[in-house]
């Protein structure tokens, strides 16, 4: 029996190999992910900041002024001159997707990046 390889079989061999490589590479390799942010709409104005940096924010809204705290990773209203005060009841947000809204003063805010968890599972959370 004679085993010759071609230069098709050497590349078609060459090309799994790379192919192999490559896979495992991205597999093992660390990804440069984005940190979480913060980010608020308000009906005027777009505001971005860091989950990992603690403050209270205001925001001049439709009715007046929404205060939001930025806490160990997490976000919630703190104030809001809304009348049900919902947004305060909806409690802290903290992971990837993840939102809160002020809807009679117009401001919006939600998560994007990884924090301490990757994604937002609406059954488990």
């Amino acid at each position: 029996m004679n085993l010759r390889l071609k230069t098709f079989d050497i590349v078609f061999i060459l090309i799994f190999l790379i192919v192999i490589f490559l896979s495992f590479f991205n597999l093992f390799r660390k990804k440069n992910e984005k940190t979480a942010e913060l980010f608020v709409q308000t009906p005027k104005e777009k505001f971005v900041y860091s989950l990992a940096k603690d403050g209270i924010y205001k925001f001049k809204g439709l009715l007046g002024e929404s205060s939001i705290q930025v806490e160990s990773g997490k976000a919630k209203f703190l104030d809001s001159p809304c009348e049900n005060k919902n947004c305060i009841q909806s409690g802290e947000i903290s992971v990837n997707g993840q939102w809160a809204a002020c809807l009679p003063n117009g401001i919006f805010i939600n998560i994007e990046g990884k924090n301490k968890e990757n994604t937002f599972d609406a059954v488990s959370n």
